[in-house]
């Protein structure tokens, strides 16, 4: 724990990194030392050369809060409790004869604090007690075929009052909150889509009174987590970390159905060489990423050879969380062959659908960047070994070899899981609310993009949305959907019209010569359909661009076309508009 508190000081400044250095290499001197409690900060602080030691103190205090983080995240482990019992247990032993304990109490004194029953820890043994261990079967099924007759399920669900639910990456929590917010009639909300508490508020709306799920906690910046804690109550929280709300909640550890030896016994029941459904058979049933570890055991007990023995010997132990995966996979130690073959049994033992973006995630060193293009390098390698396999390696699912061949390296489990997402706001689009309408076009474009859902797209699309993301600095956002749009099946005066919010993205983005080109093809869009009004903004857009560039002659054209098109059109407003940017060329 110690290593890990550090490790996350030094990652995160390069002064730290440059104290830590130099920590490295101290020698210890016998005669400056009487006992182990001179060994503190001040002596470590006096070691170092001058430029540094002013920042020593803040390096050590930086470390000490990272520790107890460590400690609070591991509390409910074996180890740490134990530790927390011993600790308490000796904690009137200080100054005995080889009493650590008693020497961390005078090294540090906050040490103290926590033995004593510091309220820090107080909190976190209550919450300990409070958790309820369960699984996503366990818990649909408690509130739906237990009570499938019971038409109060609505005011069940309210009635437990603040809930968390905790769990990793790909064990079903989305799926989990989904389902149940769908039963409580409440308001789903994935907050890695929202960028501030008024982009809650404006989701939620007037719908306080009904229950809101908020997914994704994790993902939440400091304002929206500071938000929901002070001003949202009655509220269902998922999130891959642990709970650190100060209010009370009732925590729902979600966990797999099979522990770690329930797994191997599973794997013991099947010919992994022949047994086609196996992983579309386990994959609902453990937990995100499969125990890849255990499975790699499986697959080298058995013999079953995909990737060579020194391949093999590289591979780490594989994490629970994504989140740590980066952390220890050391990515540029793999030949490009090695890395094709290690790619390829990652996906196919994957819990849940990847894309490339994930992939460039799960695969980053600690020093070098995975660029998403050597990633899809990666995928089109492995069409080759794909056939080499000739089927004898069942453990692919089809849907890992649609992968290799997909569109934009995604596989068809993620397109039905988003699309299904998407379906449930489109839904929403029945409800008079304009909240309610504005919240399913907003999270609507997002997760039938993702599903390539083209048609289901443009029924949720919304010009005015996009043009709400770009006026609140959400430009690239708003790119995507509108570059996916483009893709879709629209008229030609729709063209034009997403052709031209597209410009004003790429012009927020600096993106001059994607937004000439967009604003000129809109313009020759809007001049065939002869629509005067849309065509002046166009080309009062491009002069914007030019005068960016410095190309002032082009613009001064640009804005005084756009003037005589306005004044003929009687359009006073835009008509000032283009005077005054003309007026600063």
């Amino acid at each position: 724990m110690a290593n890990e508190s550090v490790r996350r000081v030094v990652i995160r400044d390069e002064k730290y990194k440059k104290i830590h250095d130099e920590f490295k290499k101290i020698h210890f001197e016998k005669q400056e030392i009487e006992s182990p409690a001179d060994i503190d900060e001040d002596y470590f602080c006096s070691k170092l050369p001058g430029e540094l030691k002013e920042d020593c103190g803040e390096f050590f205090k930086k470390i000490k809060e990272e520790y107890f983080k460590v400690i609070y995240e591991h509390a409910d482990t074996p180890a740490v409790k134990y530790v927390l019992e011993e600790l308490k247990k000796h904690k009137n032993r200080i100054g005995e004869h080889d009493n650590r304990i008693g020497i961390l109490e005078d090294i540090y004194p906050k040490l103290k604090e926590i033995i004593d029953g510091d309220e820090f820890f107080k909190n976190r043994v209550s919450d300990l007690k409070k958790i309820i261990k369960a699984n996503q079967k366990k818990m649909l099924a408690d509130f739906v075929w237990k009570n499938k007759d019971d038409l109060k399920l609505e005011s069940r669900l309210r009635k437990e009052g603040d809930v968390f639910i905790r769990g990793g990456a790909g064990i079903g929590k989305t799926y989990l909150m989904v389902k149940l917010s769908k039963i409580a009639n409440g308001i789903y909300i994935p907050l890695e889509r929202v960028g501030n508490s008024k982009e809650l508020m404006l989701l939620i709306g007037n719908a306080k009174d009904k229950k809101i799920f908020l997914d994704n906690l994790q993902d939440a910046g400091k304002e929206v987590r500071e938000y929901i804690e002070k001003s949202l109550w009655n509220v269902v929280i998922a999130s891959r970390n642990r709970c650190d709300m100060k209010r009370e909640f009732k925590i729902i550890e979600l966990e797999s159905v099979f522990d770690e030896k329930g797994i191997i016994k599973y794997l013991d029941e099947y010919n992994i060489e022949v047994e086609k459904e196996l992983l579309n058979e386990i994959k609902d049933k453990i937990s995100y990423p499969i125990k890849l570890r255990i499975l790699r055991e499986y697959m080298r007990k058995n013999k079953i050879k995909f990737l060579d023995e020194n391949s093999f010997s590289k591979m780490p132990d594989f994490p629970e969380e994504l989140s740590d995966w980066y952390e220890i996979y050391v990515w540029s130690d793999f030949k490009e062959n090695e890395k094709t073959k290690t790619l390829s049994f990652i996906l196919a033992l994957l819990a849940e659908p990847a894309d490339i973006g994930m992939l460039s995630v799960i695969l980053k060193s600690k020093i070098h960047e995975i660029h998403e293009g050597a990633v899809d390098g990666s995928i089109i390698r492995m069409q080759g070994i794909l056939n080499e396999t000739n089927g004898r390696y069942e453990i692919f699912h089809d849907t890992f070899r649609e992968f290799c061949t997909g569109e934009n390296g995604r596989l068809k489990d993620a397109r039905d899981f988003h699309e299904t997402i998407g379906d449930y706001y489109k839904n929403l689009l029945e409800n008079e609310d304009k909240t309610a309408e504005f919240r399913a076009r907003f999270y609507g474009m997002y997760h039938y993009k993702n599903a390539f859902a083209k048609e289901k797209f443009m029924e949720v699309y919304s010009r005015e949305i996009l043009n709400l993301l770009i006026n609140k600095c959400k430009w690239q956002d708003a790119k995507e959907n509108l570059k996916f749009a483009l893709k879709c099946k629209i008229n030609e005066k729709e063209r034009a019209e997403i052709l031209h919010t597209l410009g004003n993205a790429q012009y927020k983005l600096n993106e001059w010569d994607d937004a000439i080109k967009c604003y000129e093809e809109s313009m020759g869009i809007f001049k065939k359909l002869g629509d005067q009004h849309s065509y002046s903004q166009s080309i009062g857009n491009l002069g914007l661009v030019y005068s960016k560039q410095g190309r002032w002659d082009d613009a001064i054209k640009c804005y005084e076309e756009s003037m005589g098109i306005k004044k003929k059109l009687g359009d006073q407003h835009g008509y000032s508009n283009s005077l005054t940017n003309l007026g600063l060329v």
